[in-house]
């Protein structure tokens, strides 16, 4: 069941009871939208541990592709969003989810992938602050988890392995396509990023492969 939230037609996914006393919202990273939490928020929902869970499945502002709502990914701003408009959609989103529980007091948990991290921690850091002038300050996170989000554990002295390597290197190229699509051309930015991709497919690094 997926409805809109209001920033930016901004969509939430939602399984499970609403009478569950845990609510869950989830939020994947780049580039990621709503789909690749969608089985893992239907199995998330179904758990028995603590009873059904109600579960909440949003994405980052901009990276929702909905041409069947004529909402495609291009009608977004074309320089994006601030870390406070994503933060606010997280805020938005979780407030969708309370109006569809029907429980008294549930358990808000927060689960976020990757670049999701940083609008979670935008938005439980201000909650924190708002709490601090104003204890009732609802929906605030009862726990928080995050995810996929550490190349290399502080500490370790054993050097960069291939993994972290490659990360690196599609943060880099990802991150000067980005660059070249905000202020020169998008399509300078295809005929750059394209190429090396390419290059990357041929020889099995792709970061989706299993190598």
């Amino acid at each position: 069941n997926c409805g809109d939230t209001t920033l930016h037609n901004g969509k939430l996914c939602v399984f499970g009871e609403p009478s569950s006393p845990v609510m869950a919202l989830l939020c994947a990273g780049y580039p990621d939208d709503h789909t690749v939490f969608l089985p893992f928020a239907k199995a998330l929902s179904e758990s028995k541990g603590k009873g059904n869970i109600l579960v909440g499945v949003m994405c980052i502002p901009g990276y929702d592709d909905r041409p069947e709502d004529d909402l495609p990914w291009q009608n977004h701003p074309r320089k994006g969003f601030s870390f406070d408009e994503t933060a606010k959609a997280v805020r938005e989103a979780a407030k969708a989810l309370r109006g569809v529980s029907t429980h008294k007091n549930p358990e808000l948990v927060g689960i976020f992938h990757d670049f999701g991290v940083v609008p979670g921690s935008i938005w439980a850091k201000q909650l924190e602050q708002e709490a601090k002038d104003n204890p009732s300050v609802p929906l605030k996170p009862n726990k928080m988890i995050f995810f996929d989000v550490l190349p290399q554990c502080k500490g370790d002295k054993t050097g960069p392995t291939l993994h972290q390597t490659l990360y690196y290197t599609y943060m880099l190229v990802f991150a000067f396509g980005s660059l070249l699509q905000t202020y020169v051309s998008r399509y300078l930015a295809v005929a750059f990023v394209y190429p090396i991709f390419m290059l990357l497919s041929i020889i099995g690094i792709l970061p989706l492969y299993e190598f």
